[in-house]
């Protein structure tokens, strides 16, 4: 079975373009659309990569990844931005909380589909150094 895959978007139109290329693909596709939902559904779910968008209503996703990277639970997940957001401060934010990669909106499928195979393969190495 393939990875699963939480998409955190406020924005419903996004989440559900980003849900369909996913589910394309043959992932399963997890929705948050806040940090709040982002939070229980990482817990509930261990999902194998959080696409965590930065403008959130209630916490932004800096402070989201930075709970979620606290977490015993969950620290092993690997986070990437996705955000319209392209500013250093933002990036330098980002990484801080414990996010590994950035990407800017709009993402093509393609560079989806890499960034997964990417960090998944990551975090696999860093499993088995541990």
């Amino acid at each position: 079975m393939k990875e699963k895959i939480l998409i955190v978007e406020d924005n419903t139109d996004c989440r559900e373009i980003l849900v369909y290329y996913l589910q394309l693909m043959g992932y399963q596709a997890l929705e948050a659309a806040n940090g709040r939902e982002a939070l229980l559904s990482a817990l509930a779910e261990h999902p194998d990569v959080i696409f965590m968008d930065l403008g959130l209503p209630d916490m932004d996703g800096t402070q989201a990844a930075a709970v979620i990277k606290k977490n015993p639970d969950t620290s092993h997940i690997p986070i990437v931005a996705v955000t319209a957001w392209d500013t250093a401060l933002w990036k330098e934010k980002a990484f801080k909380a414990g996010i590994t990669k950035y990407l800017l909106k709009p993402v093509s499928p393609l560079i989806l589909k890499e960034t997964i195979e990417e960090v998944t393969r990551q975090s696999l190495l860093n499993e088995i150094s541990a």
